[in-house]
């Protein structure tokens, strides 16, 4: 993949939460300020082939 989006369903609406280039075997991607979401989809914008999307987990962490 060459470019991402990152959005989340806050309340009904879907908001964009990151973006990025390339998205490796173990990307991770530490966003600006928590989010409470019901759901999180991973857009590919743009990509050389085809994608081949696996499972996408969110996980929460405390920044160091």
């Amino acid at each position: 993949m060459e470019k991402f989006a990152v959005e989340a369903r806050t309340g009904g609406n879907r908001q964009p939460i990151a973006e990025g280039t390339t998205i490796g075997h173990r990307r991770i991607r530490p966003l600006a300020a928590p989010v409470t979401a019901t759901a999180v989809r991973v857009k590919v914008l743009e990509s050389r082939a085809t994608p081949h999307p696996r499972a996408t987990t969110p996980h929460l962490s405390t920044a160091p």
